[in-house]
């Protein structure tokens, strides 16, 4: 049983990463810059962020991860997937259509719990899956033109690849999810500058 003050406090994190993550589609359609470029400082930016977030960690001396090695670079590729995704679909789509998808995510991952770790599914969580895959599946359908409709499969990797990372952190407790994401930002930072420096040198 999850004490109330913890409950309280995930509670508030989830809220304000929500926010956060909602109104990062307005500030990635506002700029007008090539997706590569956005995508690698955006990466960077988080990096930063997050490597302040593992040594507070370690400074408060919480373990560092406990999962094996080989879960560490399982997860960080899915991780890496999910950033990129994300950024790419705001690109291809229009924010509205990479919300929606992205907001079955609990339900994708509810059903790849079950598929991966055995967790049981209810009756109400299945009917909850399969009326968000049928929003999913009206949302697809009406973007039928080619840049929409690539978009809108770009966000449902993402999801697919958010909901893997999910089960994945709850199958290993000892995953290290602040170490994975810095992993997964640093190769996206390096990978979006990468491509965006010889996009430009073409553009030249």
């Amino acid at each position: 049983m999850v004490a109330p003050d913890r409950r309280l406090f995930g509670l508030l994190l989830v809220g304000g990463a929500t926010a956060l993550w909602s109104t990062a589609g307005i500030f990635v359609r506002l700029v007008d810059l090539d997706v590569w470029t956005i995508l690698g400082w955006r990466s960077l930016f988080a990096v930063l962020a997050l490597l302040v977030i593992v040594m507070m960690k370690r400074r408060g001396g919480a373990p560092s991860s406990t999962a094996p090695a080989s879960v560490l670079w399982l997860t960080v590729p899915v991780a890496t997937i999910s950033m990129g995704a994300y950024v790419v679909a705001l690109k291809l789509t229009t924010v509205a259509n990479v919300m929606v998808v992205y907001a079955a995510v609990p339900f994708v991952t509810a059903l790849l719990a079950r598929a991966i770790i055995g967790e049981r599914l209810t009756a109400r969580m299945l009917a909850a899956s399969l009326a968000a895959m049928a929003g999913v599946a009206v949302m697809a359908g009406a973007a039928l033109d080619p840049g929409n409709f690539l978009g809108v499969a770009v966000a449902l990797l993402m999801t697919l690849a958010m909901g893997t990372q999910i089960v994945l952190a709850r199958k290993y407790p000892g995953l290290d999810m602040a170490l994975v994401n810095a992993m997964a930002a640093a190769v996206c930072a390096v990978g979006g500058l990468v491509l965006a420096g010889v996009s430009h040198s073409d553009a030249l």
